[in-house]
């Protein structure tokens, strides 16, 4: 495993025998600036959470369930990340009222704890799992009130659904890869929604049609 130094320490230390928690960390990473901190997990159950907290005010927690394949995909890099070796390299940056910490829990020598400025250096390997969370917390953060509701829908014939419109549709047919075909309430219109659009053109789903 790569050394990194002078603002950038690595640390891996053992799991503790016999604990077990339900969810379990995968990463996290918390950004302490001026007295305002930002925190974006990952847990083992696929719920990403980020945590708001600025002086003494009540923290702003927002929550995901993130879909299984984008949990295996950040994971998977996660993974890959940790098991790279790299060279050394060096950082000067100093950051007396910033500060970034990181935490992996996967890996074979997990868990890994980073603690760096947030401007400091990183090798591609490192800056992979930054990248990574920060793709995490831009989802969270964005993710419109009904998405868990709708990406963890498993579509059938007869189930209804409010599209962004406003309008009523009846699911009437499954098509190959996710591809789900809806007819609008009041109209013969069909309309063709693949899975990467769902999201965006369904805002909730109703009782199926008895």
């Amino acid at each position: 495993m790569r050394a990194i130094v002078l603002g950038l320490l690595l640390t891996a230390t053992p799991a503790l025998a016999g604990e077990s928690q339900a969810p379990s960390p995968v990463a996290e990473r918390t950004l302490e600036v001026r007295g305002q901190s930002t925190r974006v997990t990952l847990f083992d159950n696929r719920l990403a959470v980020v945590s708001m907290h600025a002086g003494d005010g009540d923290p702003v927690v927002r929550t995901l369930r993130l879909s299984e394949a984008e949990y295996g995909t950040w994971v998977g890099i996660l993974e890959r990340s940790m098991a790279a070796e790299e060279d050394e390299i060096e950082s000067s940056v100093q950051a007396l009222d910033a500060v970034c910490r990181v935490r992996v829990y996967v890996g074979p020598d997990a868990p890994y704890s980073f603690e760096m400025p947030p401007a400091a250096a990183v090798d591609r390997y490192l800056r992979q799992v930054l990248d990574v969370l920060d793709a995490i917390e831009k989802q969270v953060l964005e993710a419109p009130a009904w998405y868990e509701k709708v990406t963890g829908w498993e579509p059938a014939v007869g189930d209804r659904v409010r599209l962004a419109r406003g309008n009523l549709a009846t699911v009437v047919e499954l098509v190959d890869d996710g591809i789900i075909i809806v007819e609008h309430d009041g109209t013969w219109v069909r309309e063709v929604i693949p899975p990467e659009a769902r999201v965006a053109v369904i805002v909730d789903v109703l009782d199926a049609e008895p």
